[in-house]
């Protein structure tokens, strides 16, 4: 699951995925009242713990230390929010959910991103037999380069699995304007500011910030 934040507090995760008991009662205002331990002698919270645990899921697990504390799986995050009032309860349920959304659109994109690379790879090769040439492996990479540059201002390979949702879906625009340029017969040379400028565009309307400026070091098809 993604890191999430409420009332500007980051819920920090330990190995096993669970999360901070201690950062939910910070976000949650840190009254002594709602102190995690309090919350774990409750009757109610240590029947919740059993039965969590029946599944052969670690319900809680504390740890000492400076980044040490109390984490818990995430049915017992939303018991503890219930715990401390419905408008907190309600605040975590929301966040969850959020968060759960935007894996999926991520997931969406991330396919979105790897369905317009092979598309403008079939339209490149394509060509490329019209005008009698044969296409090797270095062509198609100098392609996801040069969209790569255009993206994030650097001619080099990207770990597409590590972008944030707005560069995949900016990565998906380029391939498919780079796809259709290719299409249309523009040289490579004359598709780099056209792309770079695609880019710009794309982030404007969308009020994202722009990438710190690099070298073109964009090389040649």
């Amino acid at each position: 699951m993604p890191a999430i934040t409420i009332a500007d507090v980051a819920i920090r995760q330990d190995a096993k995925g669970r999360f901070s008991l201690n950062d939910f009662h910070r976000a949650a205002g840190g009254e002594d009242r709602h102190r995690p331990g309090e919350f774990l002698r409750n009757d109610q919270t240590k029947a919740l713990i059993r039965e969590i645990e029946t599944a052969g899921i670690s319900a809680v697990s504390t740890k000492g230390g400076r980044n040490g504390g109390t984490f818990v799986a995430k049915e017992m995050v939303y018991a503890y929010a219930m715990w401390i009032n419905p408008a907190f309860h309600l605040k975590v349920i929301r966040t969850f959910d959020k968060a759960m959304t935007d894996v999926g659109d991520w997931r969406k994109l991330r396919h979105q991103a790897a369905s317009t690379f092979k598309v403008a790879n079939d339209i490149l090769k394509l060509v490329r037999q019209e005008q009698g040439k044969a296409t090797e492996s270095h062509h198609y990479s100098n392609e996801a380069r040069l969209v790569n540059w255009a993206l994030a201002g650097e001619f080099k390979g990207l770990d597409r699995d590590a972008l944030a949702a707005s560069d995949l879906a900016l990565l998906s625009h380029l391939e498919e304007r780079n796809a259709v340029l290719i299409g249309r017969g523009i040289a490579y040379e004359q598709r780099k500011p056209m792309l770079k400028q695609y880019a710009m565009d794309w982030r404007m309307v969308r009020g994202v910030a722009l990438p710190e400026p690099a070298t073109d070091k964009a090389g040649a098809a």
